[in-house]
């Protein structure tokens, strides 16, 4: 049995039934009755520069044009609140004016003012996943999943370790989580490490831009609670602002999943990585833009992974007609809780049936959860509104719950799955969406239903998580995740969870997605239900677990329909989980008999273990492999547990190294069609 068993269900029991309002609870099919210590969290630590959700952007083969904007955020180091800097944008015309930063340093920061009016050209990509080669395989060269896979964005990522750096380069590695080797969570297992001042990694921008992401690590507290640094950046060669890093929500100790540990006593480190954005002004095509330890960037080193640079148009406008939170009293950018004032107007704009309007500025949640119901929530772009603090969450009690353009910014500093707050959660009814939206810090992004139907979720970033990134829960059907990225979730990136104690799941979809280093678990993740499709995405740099698990686990429904696994690539994927290797496609009959699988065009590149591996101990059959290529594998091509049953029909099935290895003596067979070979 895996031992992630007893967290995730764990997880499920509070998630489901402690956080819903009492009525709903009341109502609720959970067996048992709980309560929840909720701490309160007041006049509380920093918020880093608002992160974004990635937007709809057009495939390479388009342009489109946006506007520019000023802002930049004014969140400081050592334990304050930063205000968010927001600038003006005006359409077309003339070129780009720098915006203004929010000052960095103790004490609140300023908002930036300054206009951009130039038109710029939208890039996308496909995930920014390439090259790298594990110990032990055979070498497949770069490794590029085809262009229509994976989510388009509306930025480009530049691998460090590929960039322009006179810093120490890190890995590759392929250790597992708690190995204290930084390297094996990076993305392409690769970093760079910046110890010395003066030391860089300098890129070179391929498109317009006017905001950096930096994925990085900084050393911890002594006490685990978090440090902040500040690093600076440079375009040009000329200085253009710090930004504020923290290790507060990276950095896990010891070896329990639930609850984890912030002790750096308790050993076995794991989870090193956060991110730091802000809008940092023009950066023309072609320009240079470096991230460098100066002199009084007081971390001991900063190991950078990688960055991205997009360029982010000017806030969105309020609606028309619509109700602000401020019209509440709710209060951006300060040390207040304004989870009253939010939660006002939420039932006043459901009451009124109107659009709840979230201007530019971070606004506290503190005390509790927003119960929403049958309203829009509308913010100003991910970029420029966000809700903040432990109790950061929205959830769900009716249906037409639809949340568009902000982030929500958890302070889950661990993982306990009795406590921890998702930023969305909740049966969620019917008709339900989030579209731009950006997650981080948080334990899960959204743990969906009971028995949630038609739940659209598009154009949405999920970062830097405890638990889950989406979880299609106990009855969860007709829903879709599709144009998403998501970027370092502890547990399953995406997930249908068809818990045996609920309905099945059923004909829910995960497509065009871009997945990048699950520190814990999987990208995707099936256990039971019907129907369920994963297709057209890309999942890469899973640190131990698979790429796809297909799994009758967890007390799950047996597996119904035909579960599509179609034009995927995992990349570098797999792993060794405990004492067992993980394979980058993974059929695991843990609870009983499996069925009905069709895998077609499938790319599995440099896993860290066997490509496609299928562990018993009930029957595998009606599973189809159409077109697999399967290249340089750590171990095996295939592996075919000893325990394992039942048969598969393999038809283009090519291995490149490793071939076949299969230990069930008979118990699982092929039946080979034209067009396999190296197994």
């Amino acid at each position: 049995m895996n031992k992630r068993a007893r967290p995730r269900r764990a997880l499920a029991k509070v998630y489901v039934e402690m956080h819903l309002p009492s009525e709903s609870r009341q109502a609720s099919t959970q067996r048992g009755s709980h309560s929840i210590p909720w701490s309160l969290l007041a006049s509380l630590l920093v918020v880093q520069s608002l992160s974004a959700c990635v937007s709809g952007a057009a495939d390479d083969a388009a342009q489109n044009t946006s506007t520019a904007s000023g802002a930049t955020s004014g969140a400081h180091a050592n334990g304050g609140t930063g205000s968010l800097g927001l600038g003006s944008a005006t359409q077309g015309g003339s070129q780009a004016t720098t915006g203004g930063s929010g000052n960095s340093g103790a004490g609140t920061g300023n908002t930036g003012a300054g206009s951009a009016g130039q038109a710029a050209t939208a890039g996308s990509g496909s995930g920014g996943v390439s090259g790298g080669t594990p110990p032990g395989s055979a070498g497949a060269g770069p490794t590029f999943p085809p262009a229509d896979r994976g989510a388009t964005l509306n930025y480009l990522e530049y691998e460090a370790e590929d960039s322009d750096t006179n810093g120490a380069e890190l890995g590759p590695s392929r250790k597992t989580s708690g190995s204290n080797d930084v390297a094996a969570e990076s993305s392409q297992r690769k970093a760079v490490k910046l110890s010395n001042a003066g030391q860089y990694v300098r890129v070179k921008s391929k498109q317009h831009a006017n905001s950096i992401v930096v994925r990085l690590s900084v050393p911890d507290s002594a006490d685990g609670q978090g440090q902040w640094y500040t690093l600076s950046v440079y375009v040009d060669g000329v200085f253009r602002q710090k930004l504020n890093v923290t290790s507060r929500w990276s950095w896990t100790y010891g070896t329990t999943i639930s609850p984890s540990s912030n002790n750096p006593a308790d050993g076995n480190p794991h989870h090193y990585y956060d991110e730091a954005h802000a809008i940092i002004g023009d950066i023309p095509q072609g320009a240079t833009v470096s991230v460098q330890k100066d002199g009084d960037d007081s971390a001991a080193y900063y190991v950078v992974d990688l960055i991205d640079l997009e360029f982010v148009a000017g806030p969105i406008a309020q609606p028309t007609g619509s109700i602000s939170v401020t019209d509440c009293g709710a209060t951006p950018n300060d040390d207040s809780d304004d989870q009253a004032a939010l939660q006002t107007c939420i039932d006043r704009a459901r009451d009124q049936r109107k659009i709840l309007y979230l201007p530019a500025g971070k606004f506290n949640s503190f005390a509790k959860e927003l119960n929403v119901d049958s309203v829009t929530i509308q913010g100003a772009g991910m970029w420029y509104s966000q809700v903040f603090g432990i109790n950061a969450g929205f959830v769900c009690y009716g249906n037409n719950c639809k949340y568009s353009d902000f982030a929500v910014a958890g302070d889950t500093i661990g993982r306990d799955d009795t406590k921890s707050t998702p930023a969305f959660l909740g049966p969620s009814g019917t008709g339900t969406s989030l579209n731009d939206i950006w997650v981080e810090h948080s334990n899960t992004g959204y743990w969906v239903g009971p028995n949630a139907s038609g739940l659209s979720i598009k154009n949405c970033r999920f970062r830097d998580l405890y638990a889950d990134g989406v979880n299609f829960y106990g009855g969860t059907n007709n829903s879709t995740v599709e144009q998403s990225h998501f970027r370092n979730t502890g547990d399953d990136s995406m997930a249908s969870w068809s818990a045996g104690d609920k309905p099945s799941n059923g004909n829910n979809t995960f497509k065009f997605n871009t997945v990048q280093t699950p520190w814990l678990a999987n990208c995707f993740g099936v256990y039971g239900g019907n129907d369920t499709k994963i297709e057209d995405n890309v999942c890469s740099d899973t640190v131990q677990f698979p790429g796809i698990l297909i799994a009758q686990q967890f007390d799950s429904h047996p597996f119904g329909g035909t579960t599509s696994i179609q034009r995927n690539s995992l990349i570098r994927d797999g792993g060794f989980d405990y004492d067992d290797g993980q394979g980058a496609l993974k059929f695991y009959a843990a609870q009983g008999d499996i069925s009905g699988f069709l895998v077609k065009d499938l790319q599995i590149t440099d896993s860290t273990y066997c490509g496609v591996q299928i562990w018993g101990g009930g029957a595998i059959t009606n599973l189809t492999l159409d077109t697999v290529n399967i290249s340089g594998s750590g171990s095996s091509g295939i592996q075919v547990n000893y325990n394992a049953r039942g048969s598969a029909l393999a038809t283009g099935v090519v291995v490149s190294n490793g071939g076949l290895d299969d230990t069930s003596k008979g118990g699982f067979g092929f039946n080979r069609q034209a067009g396999n070979s190296g197994w």
